[in-house]
């Protein structure tokens, strides 16, 4: 199934496997939760629901059936749904009990798409305090600092300078807004 996923999500960026882009990269390009993370959220939300069921109710009656007689076949036996349900509550450190509080059981299932970006920026501002994160987000705010100065001062050359082509430089404002403080005013030049 997660070859097929990400075969539809590469086709939905106009990328191939031949283009060698990674998994990763491809996810966040779209911003998708993986397929498997939301079948079990719809999962556990039927589950949910079926729980919240009187147990004299059809489909509370039909979780303790028993099929007698029937002579199991070759290979691995089949894996039932409460097999399934156990495992997802095991995985996502759940107990049954939670069922019964709508708010908490939908917020623990729930499941977001979280882009490399903004994970490596939580990342980062949670190991804010440590010295050797705080001496390089001043490296990064001084040489984001610079390159300002210097795409700036390539707006005030003469006009043979702007023939040039520009510089290959690019910066995820929203990553760097995150990580690294406000950027100053640039100075005034009349």
């Amino acid at each position: 199934m997660h070859v097929a996923e990400m075969r539809m999500l590469r086709w939905m960026c106009g990328h191939t496997r031949s283009d060698k882009i990674r998994n990763e990269v491809v996810r966040e390009k779209v911003g998708v939760a993986s397929m498997v993370d939301k079948l079990r959220e719809a999962r556990l939300r039927w589950f949910r629901h079926v729980k919240r069921r009187g147990a004299d109710a059809p489909m509370r009656r039909c979780e303790g059936l028993v099929i007698e007689g029937t002579q199991r076949g070759r290979g691995r036996p089949k894996k039932y749904w409460g097999e399934v349900i156990r495992q997802d509550l095991a995985q996502l450190h759940l107990t049954e009990d939670i069922t019964l509080d709508r708010k908490e059981w939908r917020s623990r299932i729930k499941v977001v798409a979280q882009t490399m970006a903004s994970s490596f920026a939580s990342e980062i501002i949670r190991l804010h305090g440590h010295p050797e994160i705080q001496e390089n987000i001043n490296l990064f705010t001084q040489a984001r600092n610079n390159i300002f100065t210097i795409l700036n001062d390539l707006n005030d050359t003469p006009e043979i300078m702007k023939q040039m082509p520009p510089l290959p430089v690019k910066l995820n404002d929203e990553l760097a807004s995150l990580i690294l403080p406000p950027r100053p005013p640039l100075p005034n030049k009349s």
